[in-house]
C-alpha cells in the first residue's frame, strides 16, 4: 500500500478529490436541503421526491453514452466538461423558481456529481494502474468519507447563515475555483502530457528497452494513456503496434512516426 501511494500520489489524490467534490450531486446532502426548498418553492413533498426520482432516473440513463465519452476524450477536456456542467448544475438549483429549472439542477448534478465524478474516477484508475488496480480503486474510495464528513457540517452552517440559494452558488462556484485548478495540478504532476514530442520519445524509450511483447504492450498502453490521448485511442495505438514488426536496426523515431501517423490516417476514415 505504501509503495503504491508513494509512487502515484497525485494520481490517487485525483481520484479521491474528484469523488470528494462530487458532495453536491449526493442524496446524503442535498436532503438536508430538501425541507428549505420545496417550502421556498412551494412544492409538495411528493412532487419534489417524484422531480428528483425523475431527475436521479433520467441522468443514470445517460452514464452508459458518458462512459464512451470518458473512453474517447483526453482527461483535460472530461475534466472541463465535468465542472462546466457540475456548476451549471449547482447554478441552476440555486436560481431555481419553478419544477423546471430546479429538474434541469438536479438532472444535471445527479448526472455529474453522482454518476461521472466517479465514473471518471474509476475509470483513470482501471486504466492507469496494470498492476495494482484493486488497491487504487480502495484508496480512491476514500472520497467518500471525506466529503461525508466534511460537507454536512459546512453545508448546515451556510444553510441557516446564508441560504439554500447562496450555499448552491457556492457549491458551484468551488467546483470551478477550486477543484478545477486542483485536479489540474494532480493530473500535470501525475505526467500526463500531451506533447507528441514526449509521447514518440516516450515509445521510443519503451520500444528500445525491449522487445515488443504482451507485457510490454500493456506498459505502452499505460504510457498512452498517462500521455493524454484518450483510452480508446491509447487501445487502438496499442493494437496497430502489436501487429506491426518493429525492426530494431531501423531508426525507431520513424518506425514510431509511420505508427503514429498510421493511427491518424485510420481515425480520421
Amino acid at each position: 500500500m505504501k509503495k503504491i501511494i508513494a509512487k502515484h500520489p497525485h494520481l490517487l489524490l485525483f481520484g479521491i478529490f474528484q469523488i470528494f467534490f462530487s458532495a453536491p450531486g449526493q442524496t446524503f446532502l442535498i436532503s438536508l436541503f430538501v425541507t428549505p426548498i420545496f417550502d421556498d418553492l412551494g412544492l409538495s413533498l411528493s412532487l419534489f421526491a417524484g422531480i428528483y426520482s425523475a431527475a436521479t432516473l433520467s441522468a443514470s440513463l445517460l452514464l452508459n453514452p458518458a462512459g464512451r465519452f470518458i473512453d474517447k476524450c483526453s482527461i483535460h477536456t472530461i475534466l472541463s466538461t465535468n465542472t462546466l456542467l457540475m456548476s451549471i448544475g449547482c447554478f441552476c438549483i440555486a436560481a431555481a423558481n419553478n419544477i423546471t429549472t430546479l429538474f434541469i439542477g438536479f438532472f444535471l448534478v445527479r448526472f455529474i456529481g453522482q454518476g461521472v465524478f466517479g465514473l471518471t474516477a474509476s475509470t483513470l484508475m482501471a486504466q492507469s494502474f496494470q498492476k495494482n488496480r484493486g488497491k487504487a480503486m480502495g484508496i480512491i474510495t476514500l472520497g467518500f468519507p471525506l466529503s461525508e464528513f466534511i460537507y454536512p457540517s459546512l453545508s448546515l452552517f451556510l444553510l441557516f447563515t446564508l441560504g439554500w440559494r447562496i450555499t448552491y452558488i457556492l457549491f458551484g462556484l468551488s467546483i470551478i475555483i477550486m477543484m478545477l485548478p486542483l485536479q489540474r495540478f494532480f493530473i500535470f504532476k501525475s505526467g500526463f502530457k500531451k506533447s507528441a514530442s514526449a509521447l514518440s520519445s516516450g515509445l521510443k524509450e519503451i520500444i528500445i528497452k525491449k522487445e515488443i511483447d504482451d507485457e510490454n504492450l500493456d506498459e505502452i498502453e499505460e504510457f498512452l494513456i498517462q500521455s493524454d490521448v484518450g483510452v480508446e485511442a491509447a487501445s487502438e495505438i496499442k493494437e496497430i503496434i502489436s501487429t506491426k514488426k518493429i525492426d530494431p536496426n531501423k531508426d525507431l523515431s520513424n518506425e514510431i512516426n509511420l505508427i503514429l501517423k498510421d493511427y491518424i490516417v485510420r481515425s480520421e476514415e
